[in-house]
């Protein structure tokens, strides 16, 4: 059976993909866009079985923290910029 059958013959829901590791963003772009255009949101590419809090959303996995978590930061790099006349508020936390 070609995978137009298959694809036919069962619902969104039941369809998924996993992007692995070695794939370009270009590929991984297309295959969100093939999952999408079959209406299946089961797009993955964590093959590690990390989890990921959906309840963070973003913050589960960017590493970014908060202003107010920045005091807790080991180290802060910051590069072209000067956060004392840039952003004070930020500024005073790094300082504290």
């Amino acid at each position: 059976a070609s995978i137009k059958d298959a694809v036919s013959k069962t619902t969104p829901e039941k369809i998924g993909a996993i992007a692995g590791d070695l794939a370009a963003v270009e590929e991984i772009f297309a295959l969100k866009l093939l999952m999408a255009s079959l209406g299946s949101k089961n797009t993955d590419c964590r093959q590690d079985g990390a989890a990921l809090d959906p309840a963070l959303g973003r913050a589960s996995y960017i590493f970014n923290p908060t202003i107010e978590g920045i005091e807790q930061a080991d180290a802060v790099l910051i590069i072209g910029a000067n956060p004392r006349f840039e952003a004070s508020v930020l500024n005073a936390r790094i300082r504290k």
